[in-house]
């Protein structure tokens, strides 16, 4: 079966439990789209607010193998920080392994909301790290009626809602597998020889600059994430 065939079907299925949630489930936005387009669904009023990393798309999980994900990290802007602690209002919500098998959540607050998560405003990060594997093989193959995503749902907190800077995959010792959204900054470039400015520099090559520049290309296919009925939590 062909890759749009498959991601229209589970795209179906989540339109079909869209339609009996309850309005009441949805706070604010949830965004971020970690420059990874399609890949992630983001969680607007559309979409119940949950905010999706959708590990099945077409290259998410190159070099990373599901089994081996015991957890998450998510990085929130300092935006979204400095909005919510000016508002004194907290903020919380789910933090799901959401895939074939059903609909992991564990709950993510603020420090007084005393959640089983507690949101660490220094580092700006969530983190969930479980006991077992959070996905199998399966779930993330892309196969019909299969899915695998990382969701993130704000139940309370700004009215500017939250934003998702970066999101790491840990392994069973909480190493970092595979980040998305994290910048990376590039040294300076190096000067060629034969440009004038560089006339003064020494000529001795240990002293040279060198520099170089990384990144990750990710392509993916739009498909909804699945929404849960959820009450809306209070602090």
């Amino acid at each position: 079966m062909k890759l749009r065939r498959i991601f229209a079907a589970v795209a179906a299925c989540a339109i079909a439990a869209t339609s009996v949630i309850s309005a009441s489930a949805y706070t604010a936005d949830v965004t971020g789209d970690l420059g990874m387009k399609d890949a992630v669904t983001l969680g607007t009023e559309e979409a119940q607010g949950n905010w999706a990393l959708n590990l099945a798309a077409p290259g998410v999980l190159d070099g990373v193998k599901a089994e081996d994900i015991y957890g998450a990290s998510v990085t929130f802007t300092k935006a979204s920080i400095d909005n919510y602690i000016a508002e004194a209002a907290g903020v919380g919500g789910g933090f799901v392994w959401n895939t074939t098998d059903g609909w992991a959540q564990k709950e993510w607050g603020n420090a007084d909301a005393k959640k089983e998560i507690t949101l660490d405003d220094e580092n700006r990060t969530i983190t969930r790290l479980d006991e077992e594997p959070c996905f199998t093989a399966d779930s993330v193959s892309g196969a019909e009626g299969t899915w695998g995503q990382v969701v993130v749902v704000l139940w309370w907190g700004p009215k500017a809602g939250m934003e998702i800077e970066s999101v790491s995959l840990l392994g069973k010792d909480g190493s970092v597998l595979k980040t998305f959204g994290a910048s990376v900054a590039a040294p300076a470039p190096e000067t060629p020889k034969d440009d004038p400015a560089s006339s003064e520099a020494p000529k001795d090559d240990s002293n040279k600059p060198t520099g170089a520049t990384a990144g990750l290309a990710l392509a993916g296919l739009a498909i909804a994430g699945v929404a849960v009925v959820a009450s809306k939590k209070s602090k």
